[in-house]
């Protein structure tokens, strides 16, 4: 728990915090600007939040930099401490540590001591919402899950799920989930390489039988020339991609070089550019046609050629000097085809014809394998979002009864008239806070307040920081009921609180017996109050 804060720039230079209830009071007169939000704000600061420095700009305005010293508590242990200031938020000196870290590890290290269990989302996830400031905008009372505006429906349900308790069965099937999708995206990528070749069910199926064929031929091509290799798989191990491959790849370059010597020769004699074709035939068709302009584009072309022709024959002698070495490098790959089965042509032929089938063998049972791969991942998928979206049915569920059957409870202890309870309703897509028919803004905190200590209670969530501007609405009795819950927790609650004169003087010796800090208009919290126009001194 947080135990001390020193700051040389408030009015009190350090204060002190127990467990459970912690009270900040304000002026009688409920008068504002006297700094009450901003020691909250400063204690979410300690706590590692960001926003101190931007929403109580006008703190550092007119009393310069803060910087804070401080202390957690755990499990009995002398407090550790900690410094922080707004001129460099992010980083923390820690004496737990021996060094100055980043808010980062501070944040983790709270995480780590204040959820000894572990938890599946940041430590500032945790609390955030419900640490409920003036400045921080966060206490609409009908939408009291929402950490900030726009807050997201998974985001709210993967933070409530983590405080009960329930989201580590959420985790491992989206973790699988997460799995099976970079397995998918490793089998799209083999497609797209172009290493094996993507198919359909029905080539599926047409593979199967041809694998089936090709079996059978691998087995009669064997037997052909069994008598003149000694180890047939010996020859397929090593020579398949050495040769046959080989021999493909050269074929492929062969008939590429054939067809651009082709092209070559007709560019060269010009027939590759001629546009007009037999242009008499056009004026059967269209009557009207300019031939003379059809021969100058026509000439046009043959000259283009006539200056590009002393290249393309010299891009022809590349292409056919390339062609002719190609030609010597399939001879060299069939030589070695024979030199494998000897002279007999019968047998190279079979040998050849063997290992091109052994190829397409492979080939037809990679793309086999491939397809059942993909549809088994993707079959993977679909199970386990079906798996995942029962489990986050079951899980929140479960939380609704938790946390609805204590927002009962808590409600029955601040309306002693046995007030309709508040229910939180959830759907796949988004959450209600149900109050029945009495939407007063009063009622409606007094419910948000109830949801808090429910999440205090039931859940894994280590304290909650309340502003006075919550309270402002809500009846007196109501208020004091709140307080004897507050003051019968063990989980740390920071709480502003004015127009004490007003309450009973029970209540107000509570409040005294959990003070901290005690603020009014002549006792500000950075010693000075200012306005708009000008900063004045209060000492």
């Amino acid at each position: 728990m947080l135990k001390f804060i020193k700051c040389k720039k408030l009015v009190e230079s350090k204060i002190t915090f127990e467990k459970g209830l912690n009270v900040l009071v304000g002026a009688d007169d409920a008068h504002n600007s006297i700094g009450k939000s901003s020691v909250l704000m400063l204690i979410d600061f300690c706590f590692g939040g960001d926003d101190f420095v931007v929403k109580c700009s006008d703190v550092i305005k007119n009393v310069g930099h803060i910087h804070l010293d401080y202390g957690f508590e755990f499990e009995g242990q002398e407090a550790l401490g900690f410094s922080r200031n707004t001129e460099c938020p992010s980083e923390v000196f820690s004496s737990y540590h021996r060094e100055i870290i980043s808010v980062e590890k501070f944040r983790s290290f709270l995480l780590e001591k204040y959820y000894v269990d572990g938890l599946d989302i940041s430590f500032r996830d945790s609390i955030s919402g419900f640490f409920r400031i003036y400045q921080r905008d966060n206490y609409n009372e009908i939408r009291p899950l929402h950490a900030r505006s726009g807050d997201k429906w998974i985001n709210i349900r993967k933070r409530s799920l983590s405080l009960i308790g329930k989201y580590w069965l959420i985790k491992d099937v989206e973790e699988k989930i997460t799995e099976l999708n970079i397995d998918k995206g490793d089998i799209r990528s083999i497609f797209r390489s172009g290493e094996v070749k993507e198919i359909l069910a029905k080539q599926y199926k047409l593979n199967k039988s041809s694998i089936t064929d090709s079996n059978d031929k691998i087995k009669k091509l064997k037997s052909t020339i069994v008598q003149h290799v000694e180890d047939v798989s010996d020859v397929l191990a090593m020579k398949d991609d050495e040769l046959k491959a080989k021999k493909d790849e050269l074929n492929e370059y062969k008939r590429a070089l054939i067809r651009q010597i082709s092209a070559a020769e007709s560019n060269i004699d010009g027939s590759a550019i001629k546009t007009s074709r037999d242009f008499s035939v056009l004026t059967e068709y269209f009557p009207g046609v300019d031939l003379d302009r059809l021969q100058t584009v026509e000439s046009f072309h043959r000259g283009l050629s006539s200056i590009m022709k002393k290249k393309l024959l010299s891009e022809k002698d590349i292409l056919e000097s390339n062609l002719e070495s190609i030609n010597e490098s399939i001879e060299e790959v069939d030589l070695s085809i024979k030199k494998i089965v000897g002279n007999n042509q019968p047998a190279a032929e079979a040998l050849e014809e063997l290992m091109g089938s052994d190829r397409q063998l492979k080939d037809m049972e990679r793309q086999n394998l491939y397809h059942e791969k993909a549809k088994r991942v993707r079959e993977d998928i679909k199970e386990k979002k079906g798996s995942l979206r029962d489990i986050i049915s079951e899980s929140i569920e479960n939380m609704k009864v938790v946390i609805n059957n204590g927002l009962q409870k808590e409600i029955s202890i601040i309306y002693s008239d046995h007030d309709i309870p508040p229910e939180l309703e959830f759907s796949d897509l988004d959450y209600k806070f149900v109050v029945g028919d009495d939407r007063g803004t009063g009622k409606g905190f007094a419910n948000m307040l109830a949801l808090d200590i429910t999440y205090l209670k039931e859940t894994a969530l280590p304290c909650v920081i309340h502003d006075s501007l919550l309270f402002k609405n809500i009846a007196v009795p109501a208020i004091e009921n709140i307080f004897s819950i507050y003051r019968k927790l063990d989980k740390q609650v920071f709480v502003s609180i004015d127009e004490m004169s007003k309450f009973s003087e029970g209540f107000r010796e509570l409040v005294v017996d959990h003070e901290f800090m005690k603020l009014d208009v002549d006792r500000v919290a950075f010693g000075v109050k200012w306005n708009k126009d000008n900063v004045i001194a209060n000492k």
